[in-house]
This record gives structure tokens, sequence and C-alpha cells, in this order.
């Protein structure tokens, strides 16, 4: 039997005016588009009865949920950053253990300036994916990453497989 590839993505929520790490991981709670934007990566699983990939998240230090989603190839945890506890720190350093050493990371930004690609200081987050909602449910998406990072048509078609529901996706052969 083959192993599935396990992935762990870092989910950001940027609300208007908000610029910095620390007050960008003290975010508890989304917009009602970023909640419903949650609930097309995956499925809320509990953290305690999870039998699949976990990630590293830890019931109750890193929350209770977490978003999931899999295939017959793929076991994605979604690190998401308004589901983890805020914890007692200034700085929310539980949360940017996780997302801090995420290779990707999805950054939901209703903040009217640019996601600046070194906001969340790491040596990881190799590629950042940011996610503008605009007017008439259009998206603006950009792609950032490290430098020395390439890109291939497989890498592309799964980082669209991780943002882009199932039942929207098509073939564009």
């Amino acid at each position: 039997m083959l192993a599935r590839e396990t992935i762990k993505i870092g989910v950001l929520f940027v609300a208007r005016g908000q610029d910095n790490q620390r007050d960008i991981l003290k975010n508890s709670k989304g917009s009602e588009a970023y909640e419903e934007f949650l609930k097309g990566l995956g499925d809320r699983v509990s953290l305690k009865h999870h039998l699949g990939f976990q990630a590293g998240l830890k019931y109750k230090a890193d929350g209770e949920e977490a978003i999931y989603s899999s295939d017959a190839l793929t076991e994605i945890m979604y690190h998401v950053a308004t589901m983890m506890p805020e914890g007692e720190d200034d700085q929310v350093l539980n949360k940017k253990r996780h997302i801090g050493n995420d290779p990707v990371n999805i950054v939901w930004c209703e903040n009217y300036r640019l996601y600046r690609r070194n906001t969340i200081s790491s040596q990881f987050n190799f590629v950042q994916i940011v996610i503008y909602p605009m007017k008439f449910n259009l998206f603006r998406v950009m792609i950032q990453k490290k430098d020395g990072v390439c890109f291939s048509d497989i890498f592309v078609k799964k980082i669209a497989w991780v943002i882009i529901p199932m039942d929207k996706q098509y073939d564009s052969r």
C-alpha cells in the first residue's frame, strides 16, 4: 500500500489596516467571506478524534478543530491562525511556530495595501498565495515566492487543487 503525501499549509486572515505579524497572528476570527473560503478548503475535524495527518497540531494547545482535506494520494492539514488559541504571549509564538514553518501559506487579505511577503518572518514560507477579495465575487490572486524557488506545471496544478474547491476545477486541455 502506498503512503499518501502529507502537506501542511498555513492560512492567515489580514483585516483592513493590518500590516504587522503580531496583529495578523492575533486575529481570532475573519470576515464572513473568509469563513466561507475556509469551508471550501476542506472539512473541519476535531483534533481530539482525527486519525489522519495532524501536521503537529495538538488538541487544546493548538485549538480544538482544524481544516483537513484528502484524496487517494494526498492529505492536507491547514494551520489556520484564526482557529488557533491566541495564548498569553504578545508575539503569539504558538501560532507562529506552526505557520512560520509551513512551506506554503495562503493569505486572505482584506487590507487596502498589498501584503508584503516578509510580513511573517520565517526561514520557510517558500510560497505565499495571497487572495484579495473584490466586488462581484471576484478575486485577485498573487503568488509570491522566495528567491530560488522554481515553479513547475505540477506545482501550480497542486496549488490550484489546494485553493480551488474540487467541484469548481476544470481541465484546461
